[in-house]
């Protein structure tokens, strides 16, 4: 997979919501835009 680069459209991939159902990520700003943020977890 290329990198990202800024500007670039998000990938659109299957992510599970805040109740843990699987949805693709093109679900989220269908209707209106979005703010996706994706952190790195050191646990």
């Amino acid at each position: 997979m290329p990198k990202p680069e800024v500007g670039d459209r998000a990938p659109d991939h299957a992510v599970l919501d805040a109740g843990g159902r699987e949805v693709m990520l093109s679900s989220f700003w269908r209707e209106r835009p979005v703010v996706a943020a994706f952190l790195r977890h050191y646990g």
